[in-house]
């Protein structure tokens, strides 16, 4: 990630950032990082986009900008658009951590307000690198497919009629029950969220590993529930 990070704000190496992108980044959580990665860069370069802007004013080679800068090189946005429709729904449901962010956000705005004398301290112990959301990076690079996973984790309505479904590109069923609700992700079933459905017993660690959803790392953290 750190070096597709990298290679993203070198001139001479930027032709190569989609190609090598799809086969480096294969979690939703790896898209993110590299993004965030790029963020805390010294001596970031953006190449100037003559569509955005009428100026002519920036070199061949960018501007350098300021490290806290969240602007995100060409070649960058392509290859983070390009490799967006690869994620199915379980993956972006996994990965999608707006709630916690904001939780975790609330959490550190109670703290300074109950020991505002320590805000710098608090502050100034956060991580460097921000904490991007799948949310935030869809708005900023503007992506719009596949239509129903942007929807869904933009938390759009589902479309009155069937007219409006099939215009937005929609595919699939209209299902009129859904009419006007708010889209969402479904909950990724992942193997803490099964053992807390169906309890911590050896008919539920078979099926996570039947259907091949108990990480190895996990596994191994587990083994003597497993024996």
């Amino acid at each position: 990630n750190y070096l597709l990070s990298l290679a993203s704000n070198i001139p001479a190496a930027q032709p190569y950032v989609k190609r090598y992108f799809n086969a480096t980044v294969l979690l939703p959580s790896d898209w993110l990082d590299v993004a965030a990665t790029f963020r805390i860069l010294p001596d970031k370069h953006l190449q100037h986009d003559p569509s955005q802007s009428s100026s002519s004013s920036s070199s061949a080679h960018g501007e350098i900008v300021p490290r806290d800068a969240t602007g995100i090189p060409t070649c960058l946005r392509k290859a983070m658009v390009n490799k967006f429709p690869s994620f199915d729904l379980y993956q972006l449901g996994k990965y999608n951590k707006e709630g916690s962010l904001k939780r975790k956000k609330k959490k550190l705005m109670k703290e300074i307000e109950a020991h505002p004398e320590k805000k710098e301290e608090l502050l100034a112990a956060q991580p460097l690198k921000p904490a991007l959301t799948i949310k935030q990076m869809i708005r900023q690079l503007h992506i719009a497919k596949p239509t129903y996973n942007v929807m869904c984790i933009l938390g759009k309505k589902y479309p009155a009629n069937e007219s409006e479904y099939r215009r937005l590109g929609l595919t699939g069923e209209y299902d009129s029950s859904r009419a006007g609700k708010r889209m969402k992700l479904p909950v990724p079933e992942t193997w803490e969220t099964l053992l807390s459905a169906k309890g911590n017993k050896a008919s539920t660690w078979e099926e996570l590993i039947e259907h091949k959803k108990l990480p190895f790392m996990a596994m191994l953290r587990n083994l003597r529930k497993l024996i």
